[in-house]
């Protein structure tokens, strides 16, 4: 990932000099920092050994680094690659930037909110002490 995320951004710098969008280099440079974010966040909490904050993290790291195949699925899928020459290109690119983290997470309280929930504890019966005299016993002496 530390690899993978500067190479991304440094083909899509050239493609700036190929007549590409100096947007989609923004949005590669932004995208990049995000993964290794995400991704070195998950890394620290794993050597701390919080493995639930670790899989927290690597769920938003996943998100992230999948932006690439989310843009060409909605551009495909939707058709919207081919509609007036691309112009909506660098819309879905931002759009899918912007709510990688923001869909990482409603994943993430999904399954929170979908986890079973133990039941509360029942208090244990109490051992009432009785003590001679009282309501009109008397002691055994």
């Amino acid at each position: 990932m530390f690899v993978a995320a500067p190479l991304g951004f440094y083909i899509q710098y050239f493609e700036v000099h190929t007549g590409g969008a100096r947007s989609f280099s923004a949005a590669a440079a932004t995208d990049a920092l995000l993964w290794m974010l995400t991704t070195g966040i998950a890394f620290a909490f794993i050597l701390n050994g919080k493995v639930q904050q670790h899989r927290q993290w690597m769920t938003r790291s996943f998100a992230v680094a999948i932006v690439f195949l989310e843009v060409r699925v909605v551009l495909g899928v939707t058709g919207l690659g081919k509609v007036a020459n691309g112009a909506f290109d660098e819309t879905v690119v931002w759009a899918c930037v912007a709510f990688s983290l923001l869909f990482a997470d409603i994943a993430l309280q999904w399954q929170e909110l979908r986890r079973p929930r133990p039941a509360p504890a029942k208090p244990a019966p109490s051992t009432v002490v009785r003590e001679p005299g009282l309501l009109g016993e008397t002691s055994p002496v």
